[in-house]
């Protein structure tokens, strides 16, 4: 688990904000004055399915800090990752929520784990299928890394343990999967 930036780790840069359970700010127009987007009208989407609130937070800290907040979603477990894809309640609302660029996978989830997840999606049509699915996760068990590629995985990453190296990570996955790769 890494520990939550304080203010003077990360600067005068953007806050921390929490959004709700699907992810969306409290208050849009807050997020759109600190982004300078308009509400709702992230570039790229990027779901996240972990059931860590904490490490949601850390998340959205780091993709504000490298200028990438407004477009991270939340799902906590594996129903609310099939609802996101399925466009259920609470993510009923394309413009809102709408397929995401990229997935960020935990492992480890409450009810189904992330193995589960990825299945299910690898599964789905081809649109879906086609979404890069990162697994970032707490285990390092080789197990574990080749069931997860031999499923469909896209990469398979450790969650750093420092602040500074959670935002290389964060600045390196949209670099490579939201800027330089081709999707189908």
């Amino acid at each position: 688990m890494m520990r939550l930036p304080t203010t003077s780790d990360r600067g005068p840069g953007p806050r921390l904000f929490l959004g709700d359970a699907a992810g969306h700010p409290h208050d849009e127009g807050e997020a759109a004055e600190r982004t300078g987007q308009a509400p709702g009208n992230a570039r790229h989407a990027v779901l996240v399915v972990d059931d860590s609130e904490q490490d949601l937070i850390l998340l959205r800290a780091a993709f504000e800090t490298v200028g990438l907040d407004g477009g991270l979603r939340w799902a906590k477990d594996a129903d609310q990752a099939r609802a996101y894809f399925l466009g259920e309640p609470p993510f009923d609302d394309r413009a809102k929520d709408p397929i995401p660029s990229l997935v960020l996978l935990d492992i480890q989830l409450t009810t189904e784990d992330g193995f589960t997840v990825l299945g299910w999606l690898r599964s789905q049509n081809a649109e879906w299928r086609r979404v890069p699915v990162i697994m970032l996760t707490t285990t390092q068990q080789r197990s574990e890394i080749s069931r997860a590629y031999d499923m469909g995985a896209n990469s398979f990453l450790t969650k750093p343990t420092g602040f500074e190296d959670l935002c290389k990570m964060v600045a390196d996955l949209s670099s490579y999967w939201l800027k330089r790769n081709k999707r189908g």
